[in-house]
C-alpha cells in the first residue's frame, strides 16, 4: 500500500507498462487484474493497494542449503494446502478476481477501530518526525500458525504489549531508538519490583579513555522468575534446574542484584604468526574488556557457588572463589569472584586495574547524562 499524488499519472503509468492493462471500477475506486505477477492493483484519487497471492510453502526453498533456484526452474506446483481463490489457478485469466477485489475493497473502507491506527503506540509511532519507522505486535506473531507450541499463558502475557522503534539516517550515522509499550499483565510484574537504575560506578570506573562500547543493564533477576511463574512453566524450570544443580530457580534468581555491565576498548585489528604454521600471519581482531555482575543476596550466592554444578569447578579461599578444574583454568579470561561482584577481564592487568577503582573512563560527550537514571 502506497499514498498517491496523481493518480492520473499512476494508470498512465500501469498503462504503458502493463501488457494486459485492463480498467474496471468498483464503488469509488479503479483496479486492474496483473496477470503476471497474478495480483490485483487498486487504487483511487490518494493511495493504492496491491495484493498478490504468495504461496508461502515456497519459501521452504530458501532456507539453508536449498539454494536460489535457478530461473530455468520454474516455479513449483501450488501447495494444495494454501488456500487460494479459485480464479487465480489459471494463470494469465484477464476476468475478474472477486476474492481479491473485495479484499481491496474492504481495506479501502475501513473503519478506524478495524486498522491499526486504533492501536495507540502505532497512531503514535505515525506521527514521528523520522525516515523510518518500525513496529511489532509480538502477540499477533505468537498466534500465528508458526508458534503453536507457544504455551496459552505466554501469548496471554504479551497481550497489549507493543514495540516501536524509528530510524534517521545522517552522514555517517544511524540512529536508532526503540520503545516498548508493556500490556496491563506484564506492566504489573514491572511495577512489582520497581525500576532499578544503572550502577555508574561499575562503569566510570573501567581503567581506559579508547572506549570501543559498552553495555550496562539494571533489572531486578527476580522479575525473569515472576514472569516465568505467569506463563505456568516454573515447575519446568526447577525440574530441569534441580536435576544438574540441586538448586531452585528463586536461589539463582536472587544470589545477583540484576546489575551487569560490559565494557571493550583499545580494538585493533593485528597481524599474528599462526602456532602451527610459523611465518604465516594472519589478521585478527584484539581488544581490551572487562564483564561485571553484582551480587545480590550472599548466602543464595555462596549457595549456587558450592552447588554440585560448580563445586568441582570453584573453591572458597578467603573472602574470594578460585578456579580449581585445570581445563577451566586453562581457557578461562582471568575473573574476580567474590560475595560482592563476579568480574572477568581479557587480561589480569586490565582486571586489576579495574578492581582498584583508580581508573576513569572516557566518554564521548553527553554519553553519561543518558545513562543517569536508565536502566539499560
Amino acid at each position: 500500500t502506497g499514498s498517491l499524488k496523481d493518480a492520473g499519472k499512476f494508470e498512465a503509468y500501469l498503462k504503458k507498462t502493463v501488457t494486459s492493462f485492463s480498467l474496471k471500477t468498483q464503488n469509488d475506486f479503479k483496479y486492474i487484474w496483473e496477470p503476471e505477477q497474478r495480483a490485483v492493483i487498486g487504487w483511487n484519487k490518494s493511495a493504492v493497494i496491491c495484493i498478490r497471492a504468495v504461496n508461502t510453502g515456497n519459501l521452504n526453498r530458501f532456507g539453508p542449503g536449498n539454494g536460489i533456484p535457478s530461473p530455468d526452474e520454474g516455479d513449483p506446483v501450488a501447495d494444495s494446502a494454501v488456500a487460494v481463490p479459485a480464479a487465480l489457478l489459471a494463470a494469465g485469466d484477464d476476468a475478474e478476481v472477486p476474492a481479491w477485489v473485495a479484499e481491496v475493497d474492504r481495506l479501502f473502507h475501513l473503519k478506524k477501530e478495524e486498522s491499526a491506527g486504533s492501536i495507540a503506540p502505532f497512531a503514535k509511532l505515525l506521527k514521528e518526525n523520522a525516515d523510518a519507522g518500525v513496529f511489532i505486535n509480538p502477540e499477533a506473531i505468537y498466534n500465528s500458525g508458526q508458534f503453536t507450541m507457544i504455551p496459552a499463558n505466554v501469548k496471554k502475557l504479551m497481550d497489549g504489549t507493543y514495540y516501536t522503534g524509528t530510524m534517521n539516517f545522517e552522514n555517517g550515522k544511524i540512529l536508532f531508538t526503540g520503545n516498548t509499550f508493556m500490556g496491563k499483565e506484564i506492566a504489573d510484574i514491572y511495577k512489582k519490583y520497581g525500576k532499578k537504575e544503572i550502577d555508574l560506578d561499575m562503569l566510570k570506573k573501567y581503567p581506559s579513555e579508547n572506549i570501543t562500547g559498552f553495555i550496562s543493564y539494571a533489572f531486578d533477576f527476580r522479575m525473569i522468575g515472576e514472569i516465568i511463574k505467569a506463563t505456568g512453566m516454573d515447575g519446568m524450570v526447577n525440574m530441569f534446574i534441580t536435576g544438574k544443580s540441586g538448586l531452585s530457580m528463586d536461589d539463582i534468581l536472587n544470589a545477583f542484584e540484576g546489575q551487569l555491565t560490559y565494557v571493550a576498548s583499545d580494538f585493533s585489528i593485528t597481524k599474528k604468526e599462526s602456532e602451527y604454521f610459523p611465518g604465516e600471519f594472519t589478521e585478527k581482531p584484539d581488544a581490551k574488556w572487562i564483564f561485571s555482575m553484582k551480587v545480590g543476596n550472599k548466602d543464595a550466592f555462596n549457595k549456587v557457588m558450592t552447588s554440585p554444578m560448580l563445586k568441582e569447578v570453584f573453591a572458597r579461599e578467603g573472602d574470594h572463589y578460585v578456579v580449581t578444574n585445570p581445563m577451566v583454568a586453562a581457557t578461562a579470561p582471568a575473573m574476580s569472584i567474590t560475595e560482592k561482584f563476579v568480574t572477568l577481564g581479557s587480561d589480569s592487568l586490565l582486571l586489576q586495574q579495574y578492581l582498584a577503582g583508580k581508573g576513569h573512563i572516557k566518554l564521548p560527550d553527553g554519553i553519561e547524562s543518558k545513562i543517569k537514571g536508565s536502566m539499560l
